[in-house]
């Protein structure tokens, strides 16, 4: 979560971010807010990656939006990736600058990092 809230906050100067296993905890205000998070985050590029089954770590509605007013379609082109060690994804591509990689075969569900 704290990959999107330093986006949220600082997108602007950042090079990229690439959120693991996390979705954005917005504050109570954010609706408020949302012309100064999409001002930090509007050229942000943002690969996030979680597990496929671990359902808590992905908010598809704030990816819509993301897409939505960066200019592009709601509904992500899909892809499906396998390495040798047994770990495959499924990568959801907005464009080169928005992506979501869903992965299966790790040690756990949370815990991605561990392949």
């Amino acid at each position: 979560q704290a990959t999107w809230s330093l986006a949220n906050l600082f997108g602007s100067r950042l090079a990229s971010a690439a959120p693991m296993a996390a979705r954005c905890a917005w504050e109570d205000d954010a609706w408020d807010q949302q012309g100064s998070i999409l001002g930090e985050m509007q050229r942000l590029p943002v690969w996030s990656y979680a597990g496929k089954a671990d359902t808590r770590a992905v908010s598809w509605r704030d990816l819509w939006w993301l897409a939505d007013q960066r200019g592009h379609e709601t509904k992500a082109s899909e892809s499906t990736i396998s390495t040798e060690h047994g770990v495959k994804a499924t990568v959801y591509t907005w464009n080169s600058d928005l992506s979501l990689s869903l992965l299966e075969g790790t040690p756990t569900d949370h815990c991605i990092w561990d392949a």
